[in-house]
């Protein structure tokens, strides 16, 4: 694949059609999901500083009691859209994917059309009941603005999954980096001339789905009309609705597990202002890590074209979504922790000075979680949504005791300590499974993950300088900042666990052209000095991959 050398430059434009059964190789599978990644995280960075500023807007105007509400309103329609989706988008992922990179066209292309059948013809109108029931004490102008926010993500459904399956994932971040503009605009204005947590929700919820259309820019003239033809979701390929129930159900869970729904217990077992303030300590969390994260997307399809096609590169391929992962959570953890730590007051209000220390538990498990979701995307590859389901419900379990246990004593800190213990108990569980079937060992894993132990090591002294510098609110954020990006750099070449020489090369690779030189002199200070113990190994089956 070509160098991208400006905004729409490779894969966001149609490319040729493939010959019929000339399949992608595993060079092309995984440099459309670097690609797809870099563009996806450089949407996120680009997008955080608006979304931090207009969240900020909206926690000032609502206050701690009615953000609380928001974020049960956000959280409850989530809940519902995972619900009716029963997992047919995972399985349209899996199974489209697959055939992408097989050079199925046509099979991919029945998919989209059955999918987008069962968007239109079941998720929807349940969907537009739910809604009707959240916002029945709302007026006609919200709930009409709900209906349309959950009706053009249905109809436009297929068109999301094609750029997913295709691995055309950067041309649809590209986009997102101007719509995102449009959306948090809106949201800020609603909060200012209505000041109320259901306008908030629901402009913010249309607002993201009137975009959608234009996903049909990135796809060739025949895909269109296929993702907007509608077919009976029937006859679908063999394993695929088992496959799907599983997924649902474990989506179902995770859903419980990942998001925020700690806002539920609190919000039947303590205060509103507690529900606030951890909805804006979690949701900050989630902000600082959304780059990291920004990985899973891009990498879900390009691991399942992978290990169908070429199962041989998938132990390679883990190890290096785990280093790059975990470099990426530890620069977040070394510099965002401490700098967020001292902001939170000063950016969302006094109201929130108390969301601060909360943030720390949370930022940090959001980032712990960052490093470990390749387990996740390998484990789907393979369609092993049983074990995803019984960790998750594990994970579940210790949530829910935890929280029950924890929040009447201690209110918001039960909560915080209950999502904490949670992701741990998932994913200390889901990587020993994935080691196992990788046949890896703890030490490989621990190897690629060693960044991130670093960071954490380096945002402890940024945190206490600050909590202890007498400065004001805006230096002390700064001075911490720059302490954890140090010590941070300075472990990194103290303990040689930087960026590998293939990574770094295959980072290069896929870079956009005008960003080469900028790109290069990151990697020489992130770079190893020299080839770490183990390394010959994962860089040769890196070599392959490529």
């Amino acid at each position: 694949m070509t160098t991208p050398s400006g905004p729409l430059a490779d894969d966001s434009a149609p490319s040729p059609l493939p010959a019929a059964g000339a399949g992608l190789s595993a060079r092309e599978l995984q440099g459309r999901a670097v690609s797809g990644t870099l563009w996806t995280v450089l949407h996120t960075v680009l997008a955080a500083p608006v979304a931090f500023a207009a969240n900020a807007v909206v926690a000032r105007v609502l206050g701690p009691a009615s953000y609380g509400s928001l974020a049960f309103l956000t959280l409850a329609l989530g809940l519902a859209i995972a619900f009716t989706n029963l997992g047919v988008t995972g399985g349209v992922v899996q199974w489209g994917a697959t055939a992408e990179a097989r050079g199925d066209r046509a099979g991919a292309d029945d998919l989209l059309r059955r999918s987008l059948g069962y968007h239109l013809l079941v998720q929807l109108p349940l969907l537009v009941v739910a809604v009707l029931v959240l916002a029945r004490d709302e007026s006609w102008l919200i709930r009409g603005a709900l209906l349309l926010s959950v009706a053009l993500p249905a109809a436009f459904s297929s068109t999301a999954l094609s750029l997913t399956i295709e691995n055309r994932t950067a041309g649809a971040a590209k986009i997102a980096i101007a719509s995102n503009l449009v959306i948090q605009a809106s949201v800020v204005a609603t909060a200012l001339v209505s000041g109320t947590a259901a306008g908030v929700w629901a402009t913010r919820s249309v607002a993201a789905s009137v975009l959608l259309p234009l996903n049909l820019l990135l796809l060739d003239r025949v895909r269109r009309r296929v993702t907007l033809r509608v077919t009976l979701p029937t006859r679908m390929p063999s394993g695929f609705w088992r496959f799907c129930s599983l997924a649902w159900l474990a989506g179902l869970v995770l859903t419980l597990v990942f998001s925020r729904s700690e806002v539920l217990l609190l919000s039947w077992l303590s205060t509103p202002e507690a529900v606030g303030l951890f909805a804006l300590a979690y949701g900050v969390s989630a902000q600082i890590t959304a780059p990291v994260d920004a990985l899973l997307g891009p990498l879900a399809p390009a691991v399942a074209g992978l290990v169908g096609s070429h199962p041989g590169s998938a132990k390679a391929a883990f190890l290096r979504s785990v280093r790059l992962a975990a470099l990426l959570a530890g620069g977040v953890t070394a510099v965002a922790l401490p700098l967020f730590y001292v902001a939170i007051p000063l950016i969302y209000g006094p109201a929130f000075g108390a969301a601060a220390p909360l943030f720390l538990v949370l930022g940090a498990a959001s980032c712990f979680q960052s490093i470990c979701n390749p387990v996740i995307v390998f484990m789907q590859a393979r369609q092993r949504t049983d074990v995803i389901l019984a960790l998750s419900t594990f994970a579940l379990v210790v949530n829910v005791v935890v929280a029950v246990a924890l929040i009447p004593p201690f209110g918001v800190w039960g909560a915080t300590i209950a999502n904490a213990a949670a992701l741990a108990a998932f994913f200390v569980a889901g990587v020993r499974h994935e080691l196992r079937v990788q046949a890896l060992s703890a030490k490989a894993f621990l190897a690629a993950s060693a960044s991130w132990f670093v960071a954490l090591a380096a945002a402890v002294p940024a945190v206490l300088l600050c909590s202890l510098a007498p400065s004001p609110a805006p230096v002390a954020a700064v001075l911490a900042a720059v302490v954890g990006a140090v010590c941070f750099v300075g472990g990194l070449r103290l303990t040689n666990t930087g960026v590998a020489a293939a990574d770094a090369e295959g980072l290069r690779r896929v870079m956009p052209g005008r960003l080469d030189r900028p790109v290069r002199l990151v990697l020489r200070v992130l770079q190893q000095r020299q080839v770490a113990v183990g390394e010959p190994a994962v860089t040769r089956d890196a070599r392959e991959v490529d």
